[in-house]
């Protein structure tokens, strides 16, 4: 209804409904940054639109695209750890040579992926691009742990490690294994003092699943041959 002659009113007009009046655009000003929070907003005020308006409405812009792209980015990563994971359990059993092995050799490495999710739980710390990368940080520090330990168990003791084989090993790598980590774990909290929090987050979670796959390293993989050993002492005082 504004003359042609007003080009300024009809500039703007134009960005808000489509010439035709077949779509028009409302824009709203939101005070929340979380990006899970904005995607309730926005789903909510989507749905609420379409009733009330009895058309359909999508959310568009800047920030809705930059959300999708988050989540989808985040969906992604979970999919490469699971891959990660099946990967990493075949190369174990084909360095191994044994299925056996290469679980107790595996198991160990998800204790401290599991410890990243669980502290990003006890925190209320949000699950973003930045602090999902910890647990395939922490996946890799783990493996790296336990394949030393593992190899030196079969190079000295073969396929039935004794409990004295497995301190023995323990001794022999463990020392390298508590320098690496610590070290690692020194060189990620030296981020604790940025002040972009997902840079902070990241630096925290990073630093933390390093000391947890050193323990899961050092406590949960000896403790898992360990395991193995008196059953196959049990197994053998049966049959004799």
């Amino acid at each position: 209804l504004v003359s042609d002659a007003d080009p300024i009113v009809r500039r703007e007009l134009d960005q808000l409904a489509a010439a035709d009046g077949s779509a028009v655009r409302l824009s709203a000003f939101v005070t929340t940054t979380d990006s899970e929070r904005f995607a309730e907003i926005a789903e909510l005020a989507r749905t609420q639109a379409t009733q009330l308006l009895g058309t359909e409405v999508a959310v568009t812009g800047v920030v809705s695209l930059l959300v999708d792209a988050q989540r989808e980015l985040i969906h992604s990563q979970l999919v490469s750890l699971a891959l990660a994971v099946t990967l990493i359990f075949f190369c174990l059993w084909i360095g191994q040579r044994s299925g056996t092995w290469a679980y107790l050799t595996l198991a160990p490495n998800l204790v401290p992926v599991s410890a990243v999710f669980f502290l990003l739980s006890l925190f209320g710390l949000p699950l973003d691009p930045g602090t999902i990368m910890v647990a395939g940080i922490a996946l890799g520090i783990a493996v790296d742990d336990s394949v030393h330990l593992a190899t030196s168990l079969r190079r000295h003791y073969g396929e039935h490690p004794t409990r004295e084989g497995v301190e023995t090993s323990v001794q022999e790598v463990g020392a390298a294994l508590v320098v690496t980590s610590l070290t690692a774990a020194v060189g990620f909290l030296s981020l604790a003092i940025a002040r972009f929090l997902p840079i902070r987050y990241f630096g925290l979670l990073s630093a933390s699943a390093m000391i947890v796959a050193l323990g899961a390293g050092l406590i949960v993989l000896p403790a898992l041959l360990s395991l193995r050993y008196h059953r196959n002492e049990r197994f053998t005082r049966s049959t004799s």
